[in-house]
């Protein structure tokens, strides 16, 4: 299993380095087949003996690459519409021929203890359905979280399992999102808005927003039913508000789902009963995360479902710094833009900026394009930003490069305390003046753009300064000190 960005990356040049070689495809020809020992990555078929066949590339790249990734053919050989299986793939503990073999946490993050869950830890999954599109083809694709409150390394038990959590990625058609009584069995309810409204919980990628509804699952088996166990559990799932809009694919830390199904119990009206459960039950810090698994609940219909790839990964690198941060002005605004940042797991942006030479603050870290408008500005005030970048286990890069509304305002300091020579200049220029006035020389672009380590700063006497700006194109140019700021000429 992939355990850092670094190691993924360099499996996919890999990728490009090895042979195109012919594919390994197997066979699951079992319920559980372990791909993986070391790593435990495992596929599961409960309808391996019924005709729906799963295959997997066996080789070790492709492994590596995708994780669990599978195709199965399913065939629903009986005709009914009840739930048949959960062909899945795997990531963390795994139970085959009666011994459980825990996770591996160097490989996959797991197991792990909700109280010690960080962002780093992601879930990387994409889905494909091939004909899976016929009035009776009836599946859902999720993910479900394995929770238990036993010893780490024990299998977990399924009475002990107080607490589940399931994202649901797409199904066969849109869930009616509507609540549902207690009259026995399994009841629910969603978060919602004051209004009524569900409360939506989003994702953000690649500047696009994504939308589940969060519901909250009950149960209310009598005495003796074998199901009674589940009286005493709390079953949270993440349902796609608009089947029509869902992500091409999730690359997110479990954290955010794991917090909001916390978060959210503000918005679920529940009765005082249910509430208690709740509290006690959901992400219980103690609990363990032992299992991660991904697949389809198959109903009906005859279809191809299968995974691209399902993996977790844990990922503490910093990504690069955004570049070439612009600025503009706009009426009584500022805009700011910069490149599309290249990777393809950023977050979002941060905006920083500073007044009048001093400390930068955060102006807003929810931006989620190339571009930014600064309407809070002040006539006679100088304002400099920079951006960062997170990526989606919000790890913040270095700061971009810096522009000044100095280049933007030089008449505003018009009493000079010092003089500039010669100007237009083909290499050096003189600065004269009051030791004061020369003082925190930085030296701007036409675009806003402090370019200063880019010149030579030579102090030669108090009230002398010689700046080399022969390594700069020509054009205009802005040398600021603490009190002034003059236009220079680059010849």
């Amino acid at each position: 299993m992939i355990c850092n960005m670094k190691a993924f990356l360099t499996l996919i040049i890999t990728v490009f380095i090895v042979s195109t070689g012919k594919s390994q495809i197997d066979t699951v020809t079992s319920f559980t087949t372990v791909i993986k020992p070391n790593h435990n990555i495992s596929l599961e078929n409960a309808l391996y003996d019924e005709g729906s066949h799963m295959t997997y590339d066996s080789s070790y790249t492709m492994i590596n690459l995708n994780g669990a990734a599978f195709s199965i053919d399913y065939i629903n050989q009986d005709g009914g519409t009840n739930f048949d299986g959960y062909p899945s793939g795997s990531i963390g503990g795994v139970r085959k021929g009666g011994t459980y073999y825990p996770g591996n946490y160097s490989a996959c993050g797991m197991p792990l203890q909700l109280q010690n869950l960080e962002h780093d830890f992601r879930l990387k999954w994409k889905t494909f359905q091939i004909n899976a599109d016929d009035v009776d083809d009836k599946w859902w694709a999720t993910i479900n979280v394995i929770f238990d409150i036993g010893d780490s390394n024990l299998f977990p038990v399924e009475t002990e399992r107080d607490y589940d959590l399931v994202i649901q990625f797409e199904r066969y058609e849109q869930d009616a999102l509507t609540d549902n009584p207690n009259t026995g069995g399994p009841y629910w309810w969603f978060a919602r808005e004051n209004n009524g409204d569900l409360k939506p919980f989003s994702l953000m990628i690649e500047g696009v927003e994504y939308k589940w509804a969060i519901r909250y699952k009950f149960f209310n088996y009598g005495a003796g039913n074998p199901n009674a166990h589940k009286n005493n559990k709390v079953h949270i799932k993440f349902i796609p508000i608009d089947n029509n809009h869902i992500p091409l694919e999730l690359d997110h830390p479990l954290k955010r789902f794991v917090d909001a199904t916390v978060d959210y119990l503000q918005y679920v009206n529940l009765p005082a009963t249910e509430l208690n459960l709740a509290n006690q039950k959901v992400a219980d810090p103690n609990l363990w995360v032992k299992t991660v698994s991904a697949g389809y609940e198959v109903y009906s219909g005859n279809s191809t479902l299968g995974q691209d790839y399902f993996y977790t990964i844990m990922d503490d690198i910093v990504p690069d710094a955004p570049t070439n941060l612009t600025l503009t002005p706009l009426g009584n605004s500022n805009i700011l833009n910069w490149d599309i940042h290249p990777t393809d797991n950023y977050e979002s942006y941060t905006v920083y900026r500073s007044e009048n030479g001093g400390q930068f603050t955060k102006l807003d870290s929810l931006v989620y394009t190339n571009t930014y408008e600064d309407p809070t500005i002040v006539n006679g005030v100088d304002y400099e930003y920079y951006i960062t970048v997170l990526d989606r286990s919000f790890n913040e890069s270095s700061p971009s490069n810096t522009v000044n509304t100095i280049t933007l305002s030089i008449n505003r300091h018009s009493n000079n305390k010092f003089s500039i020579y010669p100007n237009p200049t083909s290499s050096h220029v003189k600065l004269v003046g009051e030791m004061e006035a020369l003082g925190d020389i930085s030296i701007y672009n036409n675009f806003g753009q402090n370019i200063t380590e880019l010149s030579k700063i030579s102090k030669l006497s108090n009230n002398m300064i010689i700046i080399d700006l022969s390594k700069l194109d020509a054009g205009l140019y802005y040398i600021k000190t603490k009190t002034t700021a003059n236009k220079v000429c680059k010849q």
